[in-house]
């Protein structure tokens, strides 16, 4: 039995996940400190936002790891939730007078 690329891949992807996974709890603790007043809403989208692109490149790398390997099955999972953060990402509110006042 050898470690092969498909393995290799399975592996990274669950290292990826913590990372994602740490990425949600982080965010979550975030959330809190809205509710408890310790920064503004906006002072938390600041530091929220440049999260998004690497957990959608996250998502994206071990996709691509899945479908080099061929694990087709794998991928078809994981399409939705790249559509889905697709989509998400070209309809967002993008804000940008608050910043003038």
């Amino acid at each position: 039995m050898a470690f092969t690329f498909a393995a290799f891949a399975y592996l990274l992807a669950l290292i990826l996940a913590c990372v994602l996974l740490f990425f949600a709890i982080y965010q979550i603790i975030a959330v809190d400190e809205l509710k408890t007043d310790y920064k503004n809403p906006i002072e938390q989208c600041n530091s929220l936002n440049p999260l998004v692109l690497p957990e959608y490149g996250i998502l994206i790398f071990y996709n691509l790891l899945f479908l080099f390997a061929g694990d087709v099955i794998t991928l078809a999972f994981n399409l939705p939730m790249i559509a889905y953060d697709v989509y998400r990402y070209a309809n967002r509110p993008v804000i940008s007078w608050i910043r003038n006042l």
